[in-house]
Protein backbone atom coordinates (compact mmCIF):
# COMPACT_ATOMS: atom_id res chain seq x y z
CA UNK A 1 0.00 0.00 0.00
CA UNK A 2 1.65 3.23 -1.18
CA UNK A 3 -0.77 5.67 0.46
CA UNK A 4 1.11 6.09 3.81
CA UNK A 5 4.40 6.53 1.97
CA UNK A 6 2.97 9.06 -0.47
CA UNK A 7 1.27 10.95 2.33
CA UNK A 8 4.56 11.17 4.27
CA UNK A 9 6.49 12.28 1.19
CA UNK A 10 3.87 14.92 0.36
CA UNK A 11 4.04 16.20 3.95
CA UNK A 12 7.82 16.39 3.76
CA UNK A 13 7.68 18.29 0.44
CA UNK A 14 5.13 20.78 1.79
CA UNK A 15 7.01 21.12 5.08
CA UNK A 16 3.97 20.03 7.04
CA UNK A 17 3.19 17.24 9.38
CA UNK A 18 2.09 13.73 8.55
CA UNK A 19 -1.18 13.28 10.40
CA UNK A 20 -1.28 9.57 9.60
CA UNK A 21 -4.25 7.70 8.28
CA UNK A 22 -7.66 9.24 8.77
CA UNK A 23 -9.90 7.61 11.35
CA UNK A 24 -13.67 8.02 11.50
CA UNK A 25 -15.18 8.78 14.90
CA UNK A 26 -18.89 8.75 15.83
CA UNK A 27 -19.98 6.74 12.82
CA UNK A 28 -23.75 6.81 12.43
CA UNK A 29 -24.23 9.88 14.62
CA UNK A 30 -25.02 13.43 13.57
CA UNK A 31 -22.34 15.59 15.25
CA UNK A 32 -22.79 19.34 15.36
CA UNK A 33 -19.87 20.77 17.31
CA UNK A 34 -16.56 19.38 18.58
CA UNK A 35 -14.06 20.50 21.21
CA UNK A 36 -10.69 19.10 22.19
CA UNK A 37 -9.85 18.77 25.86
CA UNK A 38 -6.76 20.76 26.91
CA UNK A 39 -4.70 17.55 27.04
CA UNK A 40 -5.62 16.83 23.38
CA UNK A 41 -6.47 13.23 24.29
CA UNK A 42 -10.25 13.63 24.51
CA UNK A 43 -12.65 14.93 21.90
CA UNK A 44 -16.14 16.09 22.89
CA UNK A 45 -18.75 15.69 20.15
CA UNK A 46 -22.23 17.17 20.45
CA UNK A 47 -25.29 15.66 18.83
CA UNK A 48 -27.23 17.63 16.24
CA UNK A 49 -30.49 15.84 17.10
CA UNK A 50 -31.83 14.44 20.38
CA UNK A 51 -31.66 10.65 20.57
CA UNK A 52 -34.75 8.41 20.65
CA UNK A 53 -35.01 8.84 24.43
CA UNK A 54 -35.21 12.65 24.03
CA UNK A 55 -31.68 13.39 25.26
CA UNK A 56 -29.09 15.64 23.70
CA UNK A 57 -25.79 13.78 23.96
CA UNK A 58 -22.23 14.95 24.37
CA UNK A 59 -19.87 12.05 23.67
CA UNK A 60 -16.36 12.11 25.08
CA UNK A 61 -14.08 10.11 22.80
CA UNK A 62 -10.60 8.86 23.59
CA UNK A 63 -8.55 10.03 20.60
CA UNK A 64 -6.06 7.16 20.76
CA UNK A 65 -8.58 4.33 20.80
CA UNK A 66 -11.56 6.01 19.14
CA UNK A 67 -13.78 4.66 21.91
CA UNK A 68 -16.54 6.68 23.55
CA UNK A 69 -15.32 6.93 27.14
CA UNK A 70 -18.37 8.74 28.50
CA UNK A 71 -21.72 10.06 27.32
CA UNK A 72 -23.20 13.17 28.92
CA UNK A 73 -26.95 13.69 28.60
CA UNK A 74 -29.39 16.56 28.93
CA UNK A 75 -33.11 16.45 28.20
CA UNK A 76 -34.07 18.27 25.02
CA UNK A 77 -36.41 21.25 25.53
CA UNK A 78 -39.61 19.81 24.06
CA UNK A 79 -41.76 22.89 24.81
CA UNK A 80 -39.30 25.02 22.85
CA UNK A 81 -39.39 22.52 19.96
CA UNK A 82 -43.20 22.87 19.72
CA UNK A 83 -42.81 26.58 18.86
CA UNK A 84 -39.65 26.34 16.74
CA UNK A 85 -41.05 25.76 13.25
CA UNK A 86 -40.05 22.09 13.15
CA UNK A 87 -36.56 22.64 14.53
CA UNK A 88 -35.19 20.23 17.12
CA UNK A 89 -33.16 21.14 20.16
CA UNK A 90 -29.43 20.43 19.85
CA UNK A 91 -26.09 21.21 21.46
CA UNK A 92 -24.78 24.03 19.26
CA UNK A 93 -21.58 24.78 21.13
CA UNK A 94 -19.35 22.89 23.53
CA UNK A 95 -16.15 23.68 25.41
CA UNK A 96 -13.81 22.35 28.10
CA UNK A 97 -12.35 24.52 30.82
CA UNK A 98 -8.55 24.74 30.93
CA UNK A 99 -8.37 22.40 33.95
CA UNK A 100 -10.44 19.79 32.10
CA UNK A 101 -12.88 19.62 34.98
CA UNK A 102 -15.96 21.03 33.26
CA UNK A 103 -17.63 20.48 29.91
CA UNK A 104 -20.18 23.11 28.97
CA UNK A 105 -22.76 23.03 26.19
CA UNK A 106 -24.97 25.72 24.77
CA UNK A 107 -28.18 24.57 23.12
CA UNK A 108 -30.39 25.73 20.31
CA UNK A 109 -33.19 26.33 22.86
CA UNK A 110 -31.00 28.71 24.88
CA UNK A 111 -29.88 26.43 27.70
CA UNK A 112 -26.41 26.50 29.21
CA UNK A 113 -25.44 23.11 30.64
CA UNK A 114 -22.39 22.27 32.76
CA UNK A 115 -21.06 18.82 33.62
CA UNK A 116 -18.38 18.20 36.25
CA UNK A 117 -16.07 15.51 34.86
CA UNK A 118 -14.77 14.77 38.37
CA UNK A 119 -18.21 13.34 39.18
CA UNK A 120 -19.32 9.99 37.80
CA UNK A 121 -22.85 11.09 36.89
CA UNK A 122 -23.81 11.69 33.27
CA UNK A 123 -26.52 14.22 34.17
CA UNK A 124 -25.64 17.93 34.33
CA UNK A 125 -24.18 19.62 37.40
CA UNK A 126 -25.90 22.92 36.53
CA UNK A 127 -28.39 24.00 33.88
CA UNK A 128 -29.92 27.42 33.22
CA UNK A 129 -31.26 29.61 30.43
CA UNK A 130 -28.99 32.16 28.76
CA UNK A 131 -29.86 35.83 29.19
CA UNK A 132 -32.49 37.05 26.74
CA UNK A 133 -31.17 37.94 23.34
CA UNK A 134 -31.91 41.41 21.98
CA UNK A 135 -32.96 39.67 18.73
CA UNK A 136 -35.25 37.11 20.39
CA UNK A 137 -38.32 36.18 18.37
CA UNK A 138 -41.58 34.77 19.71
CA UNK A 139 -40.89 31.42 18.05
CA UNK A 140 -37.77 30.97 20.15
CA UNK A 141 -35.64 30.37 17.06
CA UNK A 142 -33.02 32.90 18.11
CA UNK A 143 -32.49 31.81 21.70
CA UNK A 144 -29.58 29.54 20.74
CA UNK A 145 -26.31 29.67 22.60
CA UNK A 146 -24.11 29.77 19.54
CA UNK A 147 -20.73 30.01 21.28
CA UNK A 148 -19.25 29.26 24.66
CA UNK A 149 -15.82 29.02 26.22
CA UNK A 150 -13.72 29.91 29.24
CA UNK A 151 -11.68 33.08 29.71
CA UNK A 152 -8.24 33.55 31.32
CA UNK A 153 -9.87 33.81 34.75
CA UNK A 154 -11.55 30.40 34.23
CA UNK A 155 -14.98 32.02 33.95
CA UNK A 156 -17.50 30.69 31.46
CA UNK A 157 -18.70 33.00 28.70
CA UNK A 158 -21.69 32.35 26.49
CA UNK A 159 -23.00 34.22 23.46
CA UNK A 160 -26.34 34.32 21.73
CA UNK A 161 -27.07 36.76 18.93
CA UNK A 162 -24.71 39.41 20.27
CA UNK A 163 -25.61 39.06 23.96
CA UNK A 164 -22.57 37.92 25.94
CA UNK A 165 -22.82 36.63 29.49
CA UNK A 166 -20.00 35.70 31.86
CA UNK A 167 -20.58 33.15 34.64
CA UNK A 168 -18.25 32.41 37.57
CA UNK A 169 -17.88 28.75 38.65
CA UNK A 170 -16.24 29.90 41.92
CA UNK A 171 -19.51 31.70 42.77
CA UNK A 172 -21.77 28.71 41.99
CA UNK A 173 -22.06 29.77 38.32
CA UNK A 174 -23.38 33.22 39.19
CA UNK A 175 -23.87 35.67 36.30
CA UNK A 176 -21.10 38.24 36.85
CA UNK A 177 -21.10 40.21 33.57
CA UNK A 178 -23.60 40.87 30.84
CA UNK A 179 -23.13 42.73 27.55
CA UNK A 180 -25.29 43.25 24.48
CA UNK A 181 -24.55 44.44 20.97
CA UNK A 182 -21.44 42.31 20.40
CA UNK A 183 -21.06 40.52 17.12
CA UNK A 184 -17.58 39.05 17.66
CA UNK A 185 -16.26 36.29 19.87
CA UNK A 186 -14.54 37.27 23.13
CA UNK A 187 -10.95 36.15 23.56
CA UNK A 188 -10.58 32.75 25.20
CA UNK A 189 -6.95 32.91 26.23
CA UNK A 190 -4.04 30.81 25.13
Amino acid sequence: DLLPTLRSELSAVKGGFDLGLRRDLCIGSHPYDVAFAPNSQTLAVSSFFPNDAGYIEIRLIDIRSGVVSRTLNVTAHHEWEKNADGRRDAAWSIAFDSHQRYVVAGTRSGKVIVWDLHLSQSSPLHEWTHIDSPKKHDSGKHLRVSRCGFDEQHRLWTENDGAVAVWDPDQEWKLVEQHTGFMTRPTTGA
